[in-house]
């Protein structure tokens, strides 16, 4: 049985109904302009992810595992890429270390997503980059 964790984000939206300052209007631009690759094989979690991040204005790509995800690195470069531990097949430790073999990817930031939280995981995220 899978843990839930309840996650809260902040999202801040160029299409907001209120006038914004020139700093928060050019940050969202530049938001719509980058793009979050979301790796999860967990279909509420890809949703709940992509509805937050498109609210904020970032573009998503998803890919329910490490083996899809590897071969849209190949089609695009995001800018960051959220990457689940627990998949079937290749699990988000060998992605990551797969990820860090490509040499345009090697440097695109990668966050773990979890819910266990022991400290024999978190010594693995590490390494594997």
């Amino acid at each position: 049985m899978k843990e839930t964790i309840k996650v809260n984000f902040h999202c801040h939206s160029v299409f907001s109904d209120g006038e914004q300052s020139p700093e928060n209007l050019a940050a969202s631009l530049a938001a719509l302009e980058k793009k979050i690759l979301i790796v999860d094989d967990d279909p509420a979690s890809v949703n709940t992810l992509v509805a937050y991040l498109h609210h904020a204005g970032f573009r998503t790509m998803v890919a329910p595992g490490g083996k899809r995800a590897l071969r849209q690195l190949k089609r695009a470069r995001p800018d960051l890429i959220l990457l689940d531990v627990f998949m079937p097949g290749l699990d988000g430790f060998e992605t990551c270390r797969r990820f860090k073999k490509i040499p345009t990817a090697r440097d695109i930031p990668v966050i773990f997503m979890t819910a266990r939280v022991d400290v024999f995981d978190k010594a693995k995220d590490i390494e594997a980059g």
